[in-house]
């Protein structure tokens, strides 16, 4: 099959990429996550990006299964 379709990547992140990426406690009322639309709420974890965005940690971990760039 691969004669047909050449090589296909996965097109999501690597695990060990998304693994790295640095998490924080939210500790006060500071905005949204893009992904969920959702605030932030005292307690939730977020995750950071290398271009300064900041997600839930299970939303971004999620968006990371099928793709490999920021969704802002």
């Amino acid at each position: 099959m691969s004669e047909r379709i050449g090589n296909v990547k996965p097109k999501g992140a690597e695990k060990s990429q998304v693994a790295r990426l640095p998490s924080r406690t939210v500790l006060a009322k500071e905005g949204k996550c893009s992904v969920c639309i959702s605030e932030y709420e005292m307690g939730d974890i977020i995750k950071g990006l290398p271009c300064t965005h900041w997600f839930h940690k299970d939303c971004i971990d999620r968006w990371f299964k099928e793709s490999r760039f920021c969704p802002m």
